[in-house]
């Protein structure tokens, strides 16, 4: 359980400064905006074959967040209700005896 948390939670922050370096080195004047002028400059099918292929692989890790999350979210539900059952089973069995 707690690896799952540790795996859920190292994806969404790598994901977030991912997101953080991306807004912040391309704002204009920035470390790579030179780098993406130069990008710019050459012809425009290279260019949209990258951003096609970036941004496909950026919508399919948010795929995968969202469906690691979902899973997250349904193991967590499961160990609460589980840990809800044998504390029931535990209370019965204490006082039968």
């Amino acid at each position: 359980m707690f690896f799952n948390f540790l795996f859920v939670f190292i994806n969404f922050g790598v994901f977030l400064a991912v997101c953080i370096a991306v807004n912040l080195c391309l704002l204009r004047n920035g470390p790579f905006f030179g780098a993406v002028q130069l990008i710019l400059s050459l012809e425009s099918i290279y260019v949209s074959h990258v951003v096609m292929a970036l941004f496909s692989a950026l919508v399919g890790w948010v795929v995968f967040l969202l469906m690691l999350l979902k899973s997250f979210i349904w193991n967590l539900y499961q160990a609460v209700l589980v840990t809800i059952g044998v504390e029931a089973e535990l209370l019965e069995r204490g006082k039968e005896g």
